[in-house]
Order: structure tokens, then C-alpha cells, then sequence
């Protein structure tokens, strides 16, 4: 459909420092485009909604994350004088990056992503982040090979938005409001 109608879906990446109104402008646009919005946490979502080994992963990953953080936590609260006992549901969800952008991968194959595109809110945060979301890699050819390393073009935004702001008081002001 949208290629008999020369449609071009709406793959957007926006990007700034926390503050900078990222989310805002994601909602916004989103909302005009009539395009989903993706952050972090939609990304980890839908990882836990698989119902695949990746699903699997994702599941024992998230699992063993909050395990290692109540141990860490329950141990630093063991010094104290008086230790409280941690709440495991209080932990929120951290999923490792080699999982999101599998995660993410696999999401944005999704015909909806496709074909009516996408807004990023905030991810990835680098350019190294970016390269591991959007490149895929042949592991059965040789190192040397120049093919061995391919652009998803299917998936890649075909615009990003970087919100820069040139005076960090700003932010403080918006993040103590």
C-alpha cells in the first residue's frame, strides 16, 4: 500500500539531554503523525510479550538484573546500623543493551513499524548504540569481507531531531519544576 501510493512512513530518532523535552515532542509528533512512540520501557515490554526464545531471554535476563540489584542492595543495607528489607517489586526492570537492540530489532520488523514508521524517544543514546540497533552483522563470512556488515535500511530512521540546549540552567530550571 504505501508503495503503490508513493507513502513514505514517518521513522523519526529524537534525541537531547534529559530536560531537553525528548518525550514531549515525541508524544507530540506522534500524535500528529498518527505513529507510535517508542522508549525504553515499550522496548522492554514488548521483549517480556515474545513468545520466543528471545521472549525467553529477555524474561530470565530482566529476572537475573533484579536479583543482582536486591543483593547489591540488601548487602549495602546490611552495614547500616539499622537495615530495612527491600522490597523486590520496588527494583524497576533493567534489561542488558545486547538485548534491547535485539528486542528493538525485532519490534521494528513489525509491518506496523514498516509500513507506518516510528518515533524513537531518547534511543539509542550514541552512535555506537545507533551502529548495534540498525547494522546487522554475517557472522558466516570472513572478517575482511566488506559485505559482512549491512545497514537495515528497513528499519533506519529517516530522520533524527536533536534537541541541544545552550544554557544547562535551563534544565536545572525544568528539572526542579
Amino acid at each position: 500500500f504505501t508503495d503503490s501510493h508513493n507513502l513514505v512512513p514517518v521513522k523519526l530518532f529524537i534525541t537531547g539531554p534529559p530536560g531537553s523535552g525528548k518525550s514531549d515532542l515525541a508524544k507530540t509528533l506522534s500524535s500528529i503523525y498518527n505513529v507510535p512512540c517508542i522508549n525504553i520501557l515499550d522496548i522492554i515490554k514488548y521483549g517480556k510479550g515474545l513468545k520466543s526464545d528471545l521472549g525467553k531471554e529477555v524474561i530470565e535476563a530482566i529476572d537475573a538484573e533484579r536479583q543482582k540489584t536486591l543483593d547489591e542492595l540488601n548487602e549495602l543495607e546490611q552495614k547500616k546500623k539499622e537495615p530495612k528489607e527491600i522490597d523486590p517489586t520496588t527494583i524497576k526492570e533493567f534489561l542488558p543493551l545486547n538485548l534491547v537492540f535485539k528486542v528493538l530489532k525485532t519490534m521494528l520488523f513489525e509491518n506496523v513499524y514498516i509500513n507506518r514508521g516510528y518515533i524513537l524517544d531518547g534511543f539509542p543514546k550514541s552512535y555506537s548504540e545507533a551502529m548495534s540497533c540498525f547494522k546487522e552483522i554475517d557472522e558466516e563470512k570472513d572478517e575482511n569481507d566488506p559485505l559482512r556488515e549491512r545497514i537495515l535500511n528497513e528499519i533506519l530512521p529517516n530522520g533524527i531531531v536533536l534537541l541541544n540546549v545552550s544554557n544547562n540552567n535551563v534544565l536545572c530550571e525544568r528539572y526542579m519544576k
